[in-house]
């Protein structure tokens, strides 16, 4: 990344970043804002969470499909024998939906509250440093990463952190459901 700009006002000497140098050194960068508002974060924490236990849903229903296929095509059960399953199946499916669902609210909660509350604190810092400190600013740039450049922050929230936390737990959860269930494979 380039070398932020320096500036100097009457208040002493002040480092700022022009709105097109900001570029998280990382993709966990932004989450260092969820420091700032601990309701973000707990949302946040219930989306990747709901997550989870959806992927868990998800393990679970696979195993009782696999039960199901094996009792009423290799033992003859018939739809009596395994609509207890089949019941715990359709409560299985009901659950994952209302845990995407829930991913998905509590992201986009957590976004709205981290969105405004980053807003409040730029708005804040700008305030604090007056316009000397900003004078070798352009005003778009200032106001692009205001409107724009936090907005931005909306996919990164919703979509982005949920997806990696699932990308990370789903694989785990499976090895470690095949590891309990068929040791002697693994």
């Amino acid at each position: 990344t380039p070398p932020a700009s320096t500036t100097s006002s009457a208040a002493g000497s002040c480092s700022t970043t022009r709105a097109t140098e900001l570029r998280p050194h990382s993709p966990a960068a932004p989450l260092v804002l969820l420091r700032h508002d601990r309701r973000a974060a707990g949302l946040l924490a219930g989306s990747i969470v709901s997550g989870i236990v959806a992927t868990c849903c998800t393990i679970v229903w696979l195993l009782l499909l696999a039960s199901v296929i094996d009792r009423v095509f290799l033992d003859g059960a018939d739809l009596r024998d395994v609509r207890s399953q089949l019941v715990a199946m359709v409560a299985l499916l009901v659950a994952r939906a209302v845990c995407t669902w829930a991913v998905e609210a509590l992201a986009d909660r957590a976004s709205g509250r981290m969105r405004s509350t980053t807003r409040a604190l730029l708005v804040t810092h700008l305030t604090a440093v007056g316009p000397g400190v900003l004078s070798d600013e352009r005003s778009g740039e200032v106001a692009t990463t205001i409107g724009a450049g936090v907005d931005a922050l909306h996919d990164y929230v919703t979509r982005f952190v949920p997806a990696a936390a699932s990308g990370v737990a789903a694989p785990l959860l499976v090895g470690l459901a095949v590891l309990v269930l068929d040791p002697w494979t693994t």
